[in-house]
C-alpha cells in the first residue's frame, strides 16, 4: 500500500488504478484473517526458551541431579508442557 500511495503522490498511477491496488490489498488480508488460528502456544514458548538452558536441564533431570517436579517448577510448565517443550526443541537442533 505505502508503494502504491507513493506512485499514486508522484503520478505514476491514477486514483482508479489506487483504488483498485487498496480493495485488491483489503481482500487479501480479510481472507487471511479469516483462517487465522491464532498463533502457536510452543512456538512462542521455544522462543522465550533458550536451547540450552532446556537441553541441560532435562540431561540433568535425566541423570538424577535435577528432581522433575524441579525443573517444572523452574519452567514454570507442567510436565506434558515440559517434555513437549524438550521434543520441540530438539527438533530444531
Amino acid at each position: 500500500m505505502v508503494i502504491a500511495r507513493r506512485a499514486l503522490d508522484f503520478g505514476f498511477i491514477d486514483a482508479k488504478t489506487y483504488s483498485k491496488i487498496q480493495q485488491e490489498v483489503d481482500q487479501v488480508f480479510k481472507n487471511k484473517s479469516e483462517h487465522s488460528s491464532g498463533g502457536s502456544y510452543f512456538n512462542t514458548l521455544c522462543s522465550r526458551w533458550d536451547s540450552k538452558i532446556i537441553s541441560a536441564l532435562d540431561n540433568s533431570t535425566k541423570i538424577g541431579r535435577t528432581e522433575y517436579l524441579e525443573a517444572y517448577r523452574l519452567t514454570g510448565l507442567k510436565a506434558k508442557n515440559f517434555h513437549r517443550l524438550v521434543d520441540e526443541i530438539a527438533k530444531d537442533v
